[in-house]
């Protein structure tokens, strides 16, 4: 009786002898951003901005920041420089955004993306941005007036995402899209303001074939595009000023987008159709509440944003940006017909007429 429960006690030691593989926390260097560009020479160059925790004595005094760079031939190696002058272990699991630098962007972005699927430790929800000019730059200059600079543009792309000025990627879900030939991309485009000296959104950056086009496009054609792709988020508004100098800024409140395609002559021609329902926000004219006005505006901004977005989809088809997912509809549905026009340069085959249609189903409160 003794022998089985000495040996019931030796069974619970094992099983209960604690987790072996354990990082702790203090032996770690938490990055919380990161930024990659291209040096002069063609090297990959990391600077990455580490919380000094460990240095706090007084548990009220604030984490200052400690900017860390490295260079190496590819992005590991960058992190082994990093490695080699802190008094700790780098550690970029908690890095909330990754800034790529714009000539870096310009190559294949998979060669800075591919560290972070192959290691477990890395932050596959951490968004992306394209930096105007140099990344690291931008850090630099901004890590000392914001010292929770990871939270805070993370944070303000959260916010660009609700309002539907870019679009919601993040470093996992981005993958299924450097992999599809049918589809592109767009990520946010962030620089200094000069005026607060904060960063800023600016707009979108155009992605084809993993690589920046070097064509940014505007947030406000960013949303009319995010409406197409049928990306609405929590929020989306719009801003006209109008054929007798009046303005008008309305809501959208939903959104029916219709897809039509034909194909003929080694062309295919796609026809986008949005059914926007709005509510006016802000319109001094008033008389909104009179059918024959509310026609009239509604016809108008059709109008406008009609317009609007047959120069961001001419921008695409300058650029070979397929967002709309053009090839992905027709590698799906239409197989015969893609493989007639199948290659790095098949947006170039593709015509897509858009058409906005507005209903005013609301003018807010003013009756």
């Amino acid at each position: 009786m003794r022998t089985i429960k000495l040996a019931w006690l030796l069974i619970i030691v094992l099983i209960l002898g604690g987790c072996w593989d354990e990082r702790l926390l203090k032996n770690s260097r938490l990055v919380y951003i990161s930024a990659f560009d291209l040096t002069e020479d063609g090297k990959y160059e990391t600077t990455s901005i580490i919380r000094n925790t460990t240095k706090v004595p007084n548990p009220q005094q604030e984490a200052t920041n400690e900017i860390a760079k490295g260079e190496g031939l590819n992005i590991r190696d960058t992190r082994l420089t990093i490695n080699r002058s802190l008094a700790g272990e780098f550690d970029p699991s908690k890095s909330k955004v990754l800034i790529l630098g714009e000539e870096l962007a310009k190559r294949d972005i998979y060669t800075v993306l591919d560290i972070v699927y192959r290691i477990p430790r890395t932050p596959i929800i951490a968004k992306v941005a394209v930096a105007d000019g140099s990344a690291g730059a931008l850090l630099a200059e901004n890590h000392k007036n914001e010292p929770l600079l990871g939270e805070f543009l993370y944070e303000l792309l959260l916010n660009s995402e609700k309002s539907t000025e870019i679009q919601e990627l993040t470093v996992q879900n981005i993958c299924t899209i450097l992999f599809d030939e049918g589809k592109d991309f767009m990520v946010p485009f962030i620089k200094n303001n000069d005026e607060n000296k904060k960063i800023e959104v600016s707009g979108s950056a155009l992605f084809h074939d993993r690589i920046f086009t070097g064509k940014v496009i505007t947030p406000e054609q960013s949303s009319l595009l995010m409406l197409f792709m049928d990306k609405m988020n929590k929020e989306c508004r719009f801003a006209y000023k109008l054929s007798k100098g009046e303005t008008v800024t309305f809501a959208v409140n939903k959104v029916k987008r219709d897809l039509h395609y034909t194909y003929s002559y080694g062309r295919a021609v796609f026809k986008a159709v949005l059914s926007i329902d709005i509510n006016i926000e802000e319109y001094p004219l008033d008389h909104l509440h009179e059918k024959k006005i509310a026609k009239e505006l509604a016809r108008e901004i059709s109008q406008k944003m009609s317009d609007d977005a047959k120069g961001v989809f001419s921008i695409l088809k300058e650029e070979k940006a397929d967002l709309l997912g053009v090839g992905r509809e027709l590698i799906a549905f239409h197989p015969d017909i893609w493989e007639n026009i199948k290659g790095s340069d098949y947006y170039a085959k593709v015509d897509v007429k858009p058409e906005v249609r507005i209903l005013i189903s609301g003018n807010g409160i003013i009756n």
